[in-house]
C-alpha cells in the first residue's frame, strides 16, 4: 500500500503533511489505499509507533494534521458526493491494520465524521482559525482586533523582521519558553533540524525572525505551506520582550505573505484559552476538525484508567 501510497502522490497535489516526504521525515510510517481498478478514491497514511510489542498509531509532532484524504469524481451532486465520503471512510477504516491505539487529528478538508462514529472509534471536536480569502492586506488588517492592529505598529517602529537560514535560533527559544513554563520541549533538535531540512529542500516553508536595535531576537516563526494553505507551524517569543508585538508583527509578515502567494493562513489552532483568544484577534473563521481516538490493547486501557 505505501508504494500505491507513494505513486500516486507523485502525480496528484496532496496536503503538504501527507507528502510522503515530509512522513519521511517525521515518522515512521504505513498506509492504507482504497482504490476501485486504477482509480484511487482514499488515502490514509499511519505513522506508526512500536513500543513493547504494541503498534500504535499516533500523531507526529510538528504535524498538526493528517487522517484520510478523499478524491471525488468530478460533477458529483451533493446527496453522491456525501455518499462517495462515507464508502472511501468505510473502506479505509475497514483496511486499517491491526493496532494497540489510534490518535489522529484529522485535515479540517475532512468535515464527515459518521464513518468514524459508525465504527466505534471516538470521535471529538478540535478548533483552529483560518484566514481563507485574503484578497488584499489593507482589508485584512482592518480586521484584526484593536489590540493587534497596536502591536503590530508598535513593533513595526522597533523591531526588524528578516530571513532565517538556520532553525537554531527557534528552536533554542522554543526550549527556553518551555523551560519558563517548567516543562520539557517534547522534541530534540536533530528532529527539527531533519524536518527543517525537508521543508528548505522542497520550498515548503520560510522563517522568520523579529531582533531590535541591538540585534537581540525577540520571536521567531516557521510557516510552511501546501498548494492552497499557509501553516503557523513553529514560533517562540523571549519572555523578557513579551511586550514587543514581536509574535503579532511575525504573524503579519506570514499573513502577507500568503496573500501574495494566493493561500489561505491557518494559524493550526490551540484549545489553549490564551492562545486561542491571541489567534482569534487576528479575524480568521473558527474551523473545526475531527480528533479521532481509539484503544484496542486492554493494557493501555488499563494504563490510561490508572493515570
Amino acid at each position: 500500500m505505501k508504494d500505491t501510497y507513494r505513486q500516486w502522490a507523485s502525480k496528484h497535489p496532496l496536503p503538504l503533511f501527507h507528502r510522503p516526504e515530509w512522513l519521511d521525515a517525521v515518522c515512521q510510517w504505513e498506509a492504507v489505499v482504497y482504490q476501485k481498478g486504477t482509480d484511487v478514491w482514499g488515502l490514509w497514511p499511519l505513522p506508526i509507533v512500536e513500543q513493547a510489542g504494541l503498534k500504535r498509531i499516533t500523531q507526529p509532532y510538528l504535524t498538526p494534521y493528517l487522517g484520510p484524504v478523499i478524491f471525488y469524481p468530478e460533477g458529483q451532486k451533493t446527496a453522491s458526493r456525501i455518499a462517495h465520503e462515507k464508502q472511501v471512510l468505510q473502506e479505509l477504516i475497514r483496511l486499517l491494520p491491526d493496532y494497540a491505539s489510534l490518535d489522529i487529528k484529522c485535515t479540517p478538508a475532512l468535515t464527515n465524521g459518521l464513518p468514524f462514529f459508525w465504527a466505534d472509534l471516538n470521535q471529538t471536536t478540535r478548533y483552529t482559525y483560518i484566514l481563507n480569502r485574503l484578497t488584499d492586506n489593507e482589508t485584512t488588517f482592518t480586521d484584526f482586533k484593536d489590540n493587534v492592529r497596536r502591536e503590530v505598529r508598535k513593533a513595526e517602529k522597533q523591531l526588524t523582521i528578516s530571513v532565517a537560514s538556520s532553525i537554531n535560533a527557534l528552536f533554542e527559544l522554543k526550549k527556553a519558553s518551555y523551560q519558563h513554563k517548567k516543562q520539557s520541549l517534547p522534541f530534540g533538535l536533530p528532529f527539527v533540524g531533519g524536518t527543517y531540512h525537508t521543508i528548505d529542500t522542497n520550498n515548503w516553508g520560510q522563517m522568520f525572525e523579529a531582533h531590535d536595535e541591538q540585534n537581540h531576537l525577540h520571536a521567531a516563526i516557521l510557516l510552511v505551506w501546501d498548494h492552497e494553505t499557509m501553516y503557523y507551524l513553529l514560533g517562540a517569543a523571549d519572555p523578557r520582550y513579551n511586550n514587543s508585538g514581536a509574535m503579532s508583527l511575525l504573524l503579519w509578515q506570514g499573513i502577507q505573505l500568503a496573500t501574495e502567494k494566493g493561500l489561505a493562513f491557518n494559524f493550526e489552532g490551540s484549545m489553549i484559552p490564551a492562545i486561542e483568544r491571541f489567534f482569534s484577534a487576528f479575524g480568521g473563521t473558527l474551523t473545526p476538525y475531527h480528533h479521532i481516538t481509539h484503544e484496542r490493547s486492554k493494557l493501555l486501557k488499563l494504563k490510561k484508567l490508572l493515570g
